[in-house]
């Protein structure tokens, strides 16, 4: 037996909201595949960014139209790419491709429309080693090649709205340096594709925003969190994107 509590979801979500008043907010749904859970982020307007072809239909069950799911599937098997492209709708959802292959896979079933490149940053955060993503190459394109992988995919007629990274999880805000520099630098990469004319709409920066799991624990300093993110991302065109997940639900059943 699953217990959750709705009601104390609907005010993380409006606590996220208030923190990152500006942001694209989209709910990792691997946290918590519940249909419950689903539908009641749907109707507050927070996404859903789906690293898996059950993760989509979840979602899908449960509300979500196509344009507000985001498919960020890490070498995803030929099974989960023909799940996804089978559905109705699907030229309305972002994907989210973070290696050549993947793209090349996802051109080859007829897919051109909204892609969100994932970067490797070169930075990681998180609680442990086991959960920090973004310092060695796990996934994601290399920094040092995303703007080129980008104007790439560009010119083979996808509509590049996006860049993607994720540091880790657990990520405490005692001490946001690591955070920091990885906005910092999809910032910068945001604008050299600005300078080259590729205009993304949004720069995701993951979200592992960490929760306390033991009574002696403070929760996290949200507000410090999104302050140090505006600043670390500076000016640039593109929207500010998160993806929590944990934060959502963990202190919810």
């Amino acid at each position: 037996l699953y217990v959750q509590d709705l009601e104390r979801i609907r005010e993380n979500a409006a606590r996220l909201r208030r923190a990152f008043p500006n942001a694209d907010i989209a709910y990792a749904v691997k946290a918590n595949t519940t249909r419950a859970v689903l539908s009641t982020l749907e109707r507050v307007g927070v996404d859903a960014e789906c690293a898996a072809a059950g993760e989509v239909q979840r979602s899908l069950d449960a509300g979500f139209p196509p344009n507000r799911i985001r498919y960020t599937a890490v070498n995803p098997p030929a099974a989960d790419l023909d799940h996804v492209w089978s559905i109705d709708g699907v030229d309305e959802m972002t994907i989210t491709v973070g290696a050549r292959d993947t793209l090349d896979r996802v051109a080859e079933r007829g897919f051109n429309g909204r892609l969100c490149v994932r970067v490797n940053p070169g930075v990681g955060a998180g609680h442990h080693q086991k959960v920090s993503t973004g310092a060695e190459p796990k996934f994601g394109v290399p920094y040092g090649r995303a703007a080129e992988f980008c104007r790439a995919a560009s010119e083979r007629g996808f509509d590049v709205v996006g860049v993607h990274a994720h540091a880790g999880s657990g990520i405490s805000g005692d001490d946001l340096s690591a955070h920091r520099e990885l906005v910092e630098r999809m910032a910068d990469l945001t604008r050299e594709l600005e300078r080259d004319g590729l205009v993304p709409a949004f720069v995701a920066v993951g979200g592992g925003f960490g929760v306390p799991y033991r009574p002696e624990e403070a929760p996290i300093d949200l507000q410090r969190v999104a302050t140090a993110t505006r600043q670390a991302l500076g000016e640039t065109t593109a929207r500010l994107a998160i993806e929590p997940g944990r934060y959502f639900v963990a202190d919810a059943g």
